[in-house]
C-alpha cells in the first residue's frame, strides 16, 4: 500500500494544481484570449497595431499557463510512474503472499489427515502392545518355568 508520506505528496500536487486552476480563473489570466476572440466576432475594426498587441496579450497569457501546464503534467507523469511501479511491486507480493498461503494451508491440511489417522491408529497400536506384551510376559514365564525346572533337574 502507500505510505502516509507518498499520499501527503499526492494530495499536495492536486492542491497546487487546483489552487493554480482558480488563480488563474480568479486573475483572469485567460482575459487577453477572450478579448481578441470578443473583438475579433463583434465586427469592431481594429488597426494592425491593436490586433498585433491583442495578439502578444494572448500569446503571452497562453505561454504561460501552457508552461504550467506542462509542468504539472511532467509531475504527474512522474508520479504516475511512482505509483504505477509501486502497485507492481505489491501485486507481485501479494501473488508471492497468496502462494505462501496456498501451500501453508496445503501443509496445514496435510498435518491435520496425518493428525486424525495418527489419533485413529492409537488404540490400534496400544491393542497391539499389550497383545505383544502379554505374549512376551508368557515367553518369559515360560522360560522362567523352564529354567526352574532345569534346576531342579540338575540339582537333584
Amino acid at each position: 500500500m502507500f505510505s502516509d508520506e507518498e499520499l501527503a505528496r499526492a494530495r499536495s500536487i492536486l492542491e497546487d494544481a487546483t489552487a493554480s486552476a482558480q488563480w488563474t480563473v480568479e486573475h483572469k489570466q485567460g482575459e487577453p484570449l477572450n478579448n481578441a476572440a470578443e473583438i475579433a466576432s463583434s465586427g469592431y475594426s481594429l488597426t494592425g497595431e491593436e490586433w498585433r498587441e491583442a495578439y502578444f496579450r494572448a500569446a503571452a497569457a497562453f505561454e504561460r499557463q501552457s508552461g504550467r501546464v506542462e509542468a504539472l503534467e511532467s509531475k504527474m507523469t512522474k508520479l504516475l510512474k511512482g505509483y504505477e511501479a509501486k502497485c507492481g511491486e505489491c501485486h507481485v507480493e501479494i501473488q508471492k503472499i497468496g502462494e505462501s498461503i496456498a501451500d501453508k494451508l496445503v501443509e496445514l491440511s496435510s498435518m491435520r489427515l496425518l493428525a486424525a489417522r495418527e489419533a485413529a491408529t492409537v488404540p490400534l497400536r496400544v491393542a497391539h502392545m499389550e497383545t505383544l506384551l502379554q505374549s512376551a510376559l508368557a515367553f518369559a514365564r515360560e522360560l522362567q518355568l523352564r529354567f526352574a525346572g532345569e534346576e531342579t533337574q540338575s540339582g537333584m
